[in-house]
């Protein structure tokens, strides 16, 4: 059973959650969630992680912190209800009631169904990431796809399997197809400097890590934070396989403007493949960027979505045609909300005397 299910989400119906007192989201390949602080972002991704009934540590830990009380939407609607489709109508609901306070499943073998299973199908990375230590725990039993939400078993994952080959519909580098040698190819892209990441186990329980710019090694401390963070969503992207759902909040953190514009041709890369990403951003360089590979047709305009959210609630969902312009769900040119790609236009008319 669980073969025949396409592991993707493709639409998500949301009542009562926070404050979605009652909306639908569609969902593509890449999906971004963007918008004002507060409008709902992170409202939908822990309305997912909780669809996934995760029972593993690292997620009930998290979602047990939110305070279950303070998921309720304000208006006074009794329950909270949430939907999620899969890409072949596969369905996952659950309700909370306002006064029980109990979580329940409305679907039949929830369990068995589960395509948001984490983290086997879907790897969530938190806003409050941690960077690279220099030195990590190593498991030696402990080698399966799982990062901690906060990226804290990255490099226990990193360090099994770095040389191992990566799915052949990932490969850049043509030299070498391990996880690596393909890390280290995006590293150098989007930094657009000469620099490779090295881990090496120290002994039974540690590894110690470092970079290496122009045969110069350096602690990860001792370099900007944006490559330690850029590392990790190399590798669990890199790592991932088709149907595989991955969320990330704020991946351009510490990333130069032209670094998280190429980021954007990397996600625009890894779902172009078939593995599903759901993007939390702040950031016009990626979107624009997405835009541009949707224009030069390496990445499919049906593959993308974007919903904006504003405050008070309102969601704004825009998609893109062949040309990378934003379009609404009729193929209608349409503009981006206000205050986004324009947030500083004035300012700049003024400065210039137009």
């Amino acid at each position: 059973m669980n073969n025949k299910i396409n592991k993707t989400i493709k639409q998500v119906y949301i009542k009562g959650f926070k404050n979605i007192l009652d909306d639908e989201f569609i969902f593509k390949n890449l999906t971004f969630l963007t918008g004002e602080n507060g409008g709902g972002k992170t409202s939908l991704i822990q309305a997912l992680l909780l669809a996934g009934n995760q029972q593993h540590l690292n997620i009930l830990n998290y979602l047990n912190s939110l305070g279950i009380r303070e998921l309720f939407n304000k208006e006074g609607i009794k329950d909270i209800y949430v939907s999620v489709i899969s890409g072949n109508d596969t369905e996952l609901s659950y309700k909370i009631d306002r006064y029980n306070l109990s979580l329940v499943f409305q679907t039949q073998n929830a369990l068995s169904v589960n395509f948001l299973s984490y983290p086997q199908n879907l790897i969530y990375l938190n806003a409050n990431r941690q960077p690279i230590p220099t030195y990590t725990n190593f498991n030696p039993a402990y080698n399966i796809r799982e990062f901690g939400i906060y990226g804290e078993w990255i490099i226990n994952y990193y360090e099994h399997n770095k040389r191992n080959e990566i799915a052949n519909y990932l490969i850049k580098d043509l030299s070498s197809y391990t996880l690596e040698s393909q890390v280290n190819y995006w590293l150098k892209y989007i930094t657009n400097y000469n620099i490779n990441f090295y881990s090496e186990k120290i002994n039974f329980s540690q590894i110690q890590n470092y970079f290496v710019i122009d045969n110069v090694n350096y602690l990860p401390q001792n370099i900007g934070t944006g490559f330690s963070y850029l590392l990790s969503i190399l590798i669990l992207c890199l790592s991932a396989k088709k149907g595989n759902i991955i969320i990330i909040e704020n991946p351009e953190i510490h990333l130069h403007p032209k670094s998280q514009a190429k980021l954007g041709e990397f996600f625009a890369f890894i779902a172009s493949k078939g593995i599903q990403l759901v993007i939390e951003t702040h950031n016009d360089h990626i979107l624009n960027k997405v835009a541009y590979e949707i224009y030069k047709n390496n990445l499919s305009k049906d593959d993308v979505v974007i919903h904006y959210f504003s405050v008070p609630y309102k969601k704004t969902t825009l998609y893109f045609n062949e040309r990378g312009s934003f379009v609404d769900e009729k193929g209608q040119e349409k503009q981006f909300p206000e205050g986004f790609f324009d947030a500083t236009l004035k300012e700049i008319f003024e400065i210039n005397g137009y």
